[in-house]
């Protein structure tokens, strides 16, 4: 029995980094999209920085990792009838930010080195499986198209994704995480070729030299 469905996706997303990035760079009222949304998290996050509205996209079908809270953001925040919160799956980012009204584009990227990048405590408690089993369980589940573990082809299209944003005048909050097991680094993919300005932590806001 899946318990906490949330831990089941391949790259969870911190709230609470998430979160403090959101409202250290100043969405309120804004409409924010996350064409690699995931579980969700970035909903969450938005939300509690007072975004008007979250469009979630996402090349999977990631609708049974949702966080449950989401449900109770869509009850409670509306704007004139409309939920503050969607999802479409099945989507590729780069139609999604191309599809969509947005004036911040929040991402948590595709890990390229790996599928999974490992499992914490409460992971492994949670769905009953470590790191290598929930690599293995998603291994034969993601599509062909997920950029996911794509290696330099991951971070060429996650580079165009940002391109086309800014190029959009749209904001661009993301995730420049680390790999800590083979030290891949979205900061020093990144660094070279765009300014990066701090959030909180491994989020910073991208902006064109």
């Amino acid at each position: 029995m899946i318990t906490k469905s949330f831990k089941w996706h391949p790259q969870p997303s911190s709230i609470r980094k998430s979160t403090v990035a959101a409202k250290n760079a100043g969405i309120r009222g804004a409409n924010v999209l996350d064409c690699f949304c995931g579980g969700g998290s970035h909903a969450v996050a938005s939300i509690l920085a007072g975004a008007k509205m979250f469009t979630g996209t996402d090349i999977e079908d990631y609708s049974f990792c949702l966080r449950k809270d989401i449900a109770r953001y869509n009850a409670e925040y509306t704007f004139f009838g409309e939920k503050a919160v969607s999802f479409e799956w099945g989507v590729p980012a780069s139609e999604s930010i191309n599809n969509h009204d947005y004036d911040v584009l929040f991402i948590d990227p595709p890990n390229p080195t790996q599928i999974v990048g490992g499992a914490t405590k409460s992971v492994i408690r949670d769905t009953g499986l470590s790191g290598s089993k929930l690599t293995k369980f998603w291994k034969g589940r993601l599509s062909p198209d997920n950029w996911i573990n794509k290696r330099d082809e991951t971070v060429m299209n996650v580079k165009g994704i940002i391109d086309v944003a800014l190029a959009g005048n749209h904001r661009v909050l993301c995730n420049c995480f680390t790999v800590k097991s083979n030290g891949f680094s979205y900061f020093d993919q990144f660094k070279d070729e765009y300014t990066l300005t701090q959030l909180f932590e491994s989020y910073h806001e991208v902006f064109l030299k």
